[in-house]
């Protein structure tokens, strides 16, 4: 539903809310899905609170399932509601935590603590579902606001309060779908075995003791999506927890180290053949070097290195049939024929492949990169990088009519080009994208050094006119300069439809 429509949906639930009509009769399970269409338009829901009980419950169910969702409030209500939802928080605070917070200096002062109900209404960390350390320690810092003592006396008792809140949640939260792991033993937690239950989604970092995540594994066995940030430890109760998965579908793990790995963790991604699809690999490579050849059925390979990080141990000589996106979002140094090697390994499958113009590409590794997406990627492919250079053009041509299914194409020039200058390589390509464009075509960049002026990108949207769809064209190049001929001629072809939308950078 769009924007425009949400709006017209709160006007009129507003005006049931704020008149002496009443609202319309309708069971709760038709109200509940009306009202999840006014998510992030928080005041409406608010007005829907004062129409009748059954609305309330409704409302808060949908308020509190992710109360932190204040990004589209104003700065000054964002700062009201976090002082209301932390106000709310110490109304649900168990006697034994009060008691724990006050023997350790931490007293909550009389006048909040008669301010607030004695029993609340609702149970409403019941309803979330979502907590991460972003959203305690803001809590934690509005908590410690509302204690007299001084600041020095205030970052002293910041991990004592954190623990007491995180507690509070897997105490009282029903079933908790996101949770942001802190190293506190879960045999203080009473409340986890029932609100870790349904875990779908855990961040967690490798330096958490080894026993927090044994006991994890025995409560959680279908987390679906797993990020280890750092990944800087070979942990055993973390390798345990992810061995115990049943459902796993998406790895990530951000290591800080070059050359260290975690021969633990790796074995028990390994085991994992039957269910990850999804696997992420930020900064440097922990894992072993043959933990994804036991990965057969993975879709998704993303890769986001540092400079002197390679990928190539852990590609060469491996198989992915059923990959389906190859990001790599930075790689400096890997060999690029590694990349041709892996494509060459997919049988049709490849929707995506996006590699960073920070890759090192050489001009005689163009033509095989090339034919290998011809050859295993033709009718899967929606989305390529491709590189250009003067002696590849009949493989691009070839490229366009064979993958008739590319809706995005970013084409890259080479580092080394001083020999672009000897040739309209601008021009060039346009003229073949306008006789050979495949006809999904609706997003195209250029990125790097192309020559070509206004006069034929001109001949190009007048071409592309002929089509039906309109085109997102964005231009990261040089030399380009954005001269009143070349605004005046996007602007006349946005204004006739031609395209969608111009960047330029």
């Amino acid at each position: 539903m769009s924007f425009q429509n949400n709006a017209q949906v709160g006007l009129r639930i507003a005006f049931f809310a704020s008149s002496s009509i009443k609202p319309p009769r309708l069971p709760a399970d038709c109200l509940e899905d009306i009202f999840k269409y006014l998510s992030d338009d928080t005041d409406s829901l608010y007005s829907c609170l004062l129409v009748n009980k059954l609305w309330c419950q409704i409302v808060i169910r949908i308020l509190w399932k992710n109360p932190w969702n204040l990004n589209s409030k104003p700065k000054y209500n964002r700062i009201t509601s976090w002082a209301c939802i932390t106000r709310t928080l110490i109304s649900l605070i168990p006697d034994t935590s009060k008691q724990i917070l006050k023997r350790n200096g931490v007293e909550i002062p009389p006048l909040i603590v008669s301010s607030q109900l004695s029993s609340p209404i609702y149970n409403y960390l019941g309803f979330c579902k979502s907590l991460s350390l972003k959203e305690i320690h803001r809590v934690r810092r509005e908590f410690l606001d509302l204690i007299p003592m001084s600041n020095i006396e205030k970052v002293h008792k910041e991990d004592l309060v954190e623990k007491e809140i995180y507690k509070l949640f897997l105490e009282r939260c029903y079933s908790l779908k996101y949770l942001q792991l802190l190293d506190v033993p879960l045999t203080d937690c009473p409340g986890a075995t029932t609100s870790l239950s349904r875990l779908c989604e855990l961040e967690c970092n490798a330096n958490i003791s080894s026993k927090t995540f044994l006991e994890l594994s025995k409560i959680c066995q279908h987390i679906q999506i797993i990020n280890i940030n750092p990944c800087d430890k070979d942990n055993k109760g973390l390798a345990t927890l992810i061995k115990s998965q049943k459902s796993l579908k998406e790895l990530k793990l951000q290591c800080s180290y070059r050359d260290f790995k975690v021969p633990l963790i790796s074995n028990a991604i390994s085991t994992l053949s039957d269910t990850l699809i999804c696997i992420r690999l930020i900064k440097n490579i922990c894992i072993s070097p043959t933990t994804l050849r036991y990965l057969s059925n993975i879709k998704t390979l993303e890769l986001d290195l540092s400079e002197t990080q390679s990928s190539y141990d852990i590609l060469q000589s491996i198989n992915l049939p059923n990959l389906e996106i190859l990001d790599v979002k930075f790689d400096e140094v890997t060999p690029f024929y590694i990349y041709t090697n892996l494509i060459s390994t997919t049988k049709n499958s490849l929707k995506k492949i996006n590699i960073n113009h920070w890759c090192s590409v050489l001009n005689e590794e163009i033509s095989p990169y090339l034919h290998s997406i011809i050859n295993q990627c033709s009718k899967s492919l929606q989305y390529v990088t491709i590189w250009c250079s003067q002696h590849v053009f009949l493989d691009i041509k070839q490229l366009l009519i064979s993958c008739n299914n590319l809706k995005t194409i970013i084409f890259e020039t080479l580092d080394e080009n001083d020999y672009e200058d000897e040739y309209d390589n601008g021009r060039m390509i346009l003229d073949l994208l306008g006789k050979s464009a495949p006809c999904n075509l609706i997003d195209l960049r250029f990125n790097g050094k192309w020559n070509f002026d206004v006069t034929d990108l001109h001949k190009f949207l007048e071409i592309w006119k002929r089509r039906k769809t309109s085109l997102s064209l964005r231009v990261d190049i040089y030399p380009f300069t954005l001269s009143r001929e070349c605004i005046n001629l996007i602007d006349k072809h946005r204004e006739d439809g031609i395209l969608k939308s111009f960047s330029w950078c």
